[in-house]
């Protein structure tokens, strides 16, 4: 089988995966921490996220995914004299299905650059990436969760993602980076990972072969995220084709600890002769974007350029 790496992705047809407002980007980067600012007050996601019922394991292909009844999750911040995006500015891409200049305050919103107003996210999905997408400083980590969420907003430009027949919406991804530990370190596991293999069949995540488990009960995702929330926040684009932009990330600084034995089984798991040794996409340029840390100060003292 013929892999397809992540740079010829650049090369599909009717896809952002050539813009310039991709994901996932190098965090910290100390050449580019110029273009990093604040996050205004005020504008922090909620991070609340359900506990769902009839949840089922699948292997797609690319990643392991959870998939489950939508629920209610976190809400999302924007100025609301703009769009769903427009904090981090103009639209900077060129690809069909998004308008140029989407982000014209002007023809959206009714109140202002430094207000925040909140839009409910729902939380479709959950899957896994080994190693992680998103570097900070230059380094990956062992593997990287997204919580994908769509936010309906009827008539707002940003919103490009088409599902069922419902859409567009726009959207929304919490990234949680996971460093692995022994498993002797057993208070220092991933709660969340460790109840939800408990609950599958023989603590089995699906593989290419088998790929959906029987139905899970009762999991918090909250039990996924780390105890902290600072956060770092910048306009993207999904990780995999179509790649569609106007994508606003928030990813948790604090990585989750993830035991070895949970880490293996995700792993193994997830990969196959089709994907080779990872299923992530590399990082790719900031470019022109501004990006947001909720921790500013504490950033600029370990990453700013001395």
């Amino acid at each position: 089988m013929t892999k397809m790496l992540a740079e010829d992705w650049k090369s599909f047809d009717g896809t952002w995966c050539g813009s310039v407002e991709q994901a996932p980007i190098d965090l910290f980067n100390s050449d580019e921490f110029d273009q990093y600012e604040k996050m205004p007050s005020g504008f922090a996601p909620s991070f609340n996220l359900p506990t769902v019922d009839g949840a089922t394991a699948n292997h797609n292909g690319k990643n392991v995914n959870l998939d489950f009844q939508t629920d209610s999750g976190s809400t999302f911040p924007y100025p609301s004299g703009g769009t769903f995006t427009s904090l981090s500015g103009d639209y900077t891409g060129d690809l069909p299905g998004v308008p140029e200049g989407s982000t014209n305050k002007s023809e959206y919103g009714e109140g202002d650059d430094d207000t925040a107003a909140y839009a409910q996210g729902t939380l479709i999905d959950l899957h896994w990436h080994v190693p992680s997408e998103h570097a900070v400083a230059g380094q990956l980590y062992d593997a990287e969760g997204h919580f994908v969420h769509i936010v309906d907003r009827p008539n707002d430009p940003d919103c490009t993602y088409m599902s069922g027949d419902n859409g567009p919406y726009c959207l929304a991804v919490i990234g949680v980076l996971y460093t692995v530990y022994s498993d002797q370190a057993a208070q220092e596991l991933a709660s969340g990972f460790d109840d939800m293999l408990s609950k599958l069949a023989d603590n089995n995540l699906p593989d290419y072969q088998d790929p959906e488990t029987a139905p899970i009960n009762n999991i918090d995702f909250n039990e996924f995220l780390p105890s902290s929330k600072e956060f770092v926040h910048y306009r993207g684009s999904l990780t995999t084709p179509g790649c569609n932009e106007n994508v606003t990330w928030y990813v948790l600084e604090e990585p989750v600890p993830m035991g070895w034995s949970h880490y293996a089984e995700l792993r193994e798991s997830i990969l196959h002769d089709g994907l080779g040794d990872l299923n992530a996409r590399p990082p790719l340029p900031l470019n022109e974007r501004p990006v947001f840390v909720s921790d500013y100060n504490e950033a600029k003292k370990k990453y700013g350029k001395k």
